[in-house]
């Protein structure tokens, strides 16, 4: 159970960076 929950976390933690960077180049467009 533990391995799933590292994945979960991974996954969890690639989507936040991934909207981030989304974000990111947003406010780089919007300026």
């Amino acid at each position: 159970m533990m391995v799933a929950n590292d994945i979960l976390m991974i996954q969890t933690v690639n989507v936040i960076i991934q909207k981030m960077k989304k974000l990111q180049l947003l406010g780089r467009l919007g300026r």
